[in-house]
């Protein structure tokens, strides 16, 4: 017999480079299923030409060309980060920015964090598929819509997420509009400070026009919430002038109209 043995060489650096392509390679793992298919079935097939110690050198051949028309068949485009950026950059900036996630439950904050660190990943993984990065887009869209936050003070006014409904049993409550003359804190019936942003100065909001007294101070309601302000820093402490005094605006400066005199 003068037949040679059978090598193996060319196929086993196809396989090799095929195999690896399956987490390197765009142009496979963002290809088409029906191709990926045809390409895991000449990769196994190789695999078994190159375990098969009686495997002829035609046979050989044969898995090294089918590995290579598989390898050129697919049609896996570079994966587009674009969107997942784009949704990153607006979540991320959303944690301290909209009350939507820093007044949301624990629950849905910690959903809404664990999407935007699965989104971190892939956008750092070179080697990230286009599905996984889209699945990544609609888990952050998905997490911001379930955040159950309600909104504080929106465009200057507060708006109540949820207004108290008029009924025979309780009548609607008489309400008003006020300027904040100072940022204020929120409190509770009890008068215990609400774990909630300060509220900014020179806000409008919707309160109750009777103010309540609460241990001693007075405080108004918010409307439609079980939310109170304390009234000085609604209505001002009265003081009497001791010097002649100009009147300033809110941004420090003195205005045009004539100064304030001291009594005398």
């Amino acid at each position: 017999m003068n037949g040679k043995a059978t090598d193996k060489t060319e196929l086993q650096s196809a396989y090799d480079v095929a195999n690896a392509g399956k987490t390197t390679d765009s142009k496979y793992y963002n290809a088409s299923k029906d191709l990926k298919d045809k390409y895991d079935e000449a990769l196994t097939k190789a695999k078994g030409y190159l375990d098969n110690p009686n495997a002829t050198q035609a046979e050989v051949e044969a898995g090294k060309q089918a590995l290579e028309e598989a390898k050129n068949a697919l049609n896996g485009k570079a994966t587009d980060k674009t969107e997942l950026q784009s949704a990153y950059d607006a979540a991320n900036a959303g944690k301290t920015t909209d009350s939507k996630y820093y007044n949301a439950s624990q629950d849905k904050k910690q959903a809404y964090d664990e999407a935007l660190a699965q989104a971190t990943k892939l956008l750092n993984d070179k080697n990230a598929s286009q599905k996984a990065v889209d699945d990544a887009v609609a888990n952050l869209e998905k997490a911001r819509a379930e955040l159950n936050g309600e909104p504080n003070f929106i465009g200057g006014d507060y708006t109540p997420s949820e207004p108290l409904t008029p009924s025979t049993e309780t009548p609607a409550e008489k309400t008003t509009e006020k300027i904040l003359m100072y940022a204020s804190y929120l409190y509770d019936n009890k008068g215990i400070k609400i774990d909630k942003p300060t509220v900014k100065s020179y806000v409008t909001v919707v309160v109750a026009e009777t103010p309540v007294t609460i241990n001693g101070i007075k405080y108004y309601k918010v409307a439609g919430k079980d939310e109170y302000i304390k009234a000085g820093n609604i209505d001002g402490t009265l003081r009497v002038i001791t010097h002649n005094s100009y009147i300033y605006n809110n941004k420090g400066k003195a205005t045009r109209n004539k100064g304030i005199k001291r009594l005398v």
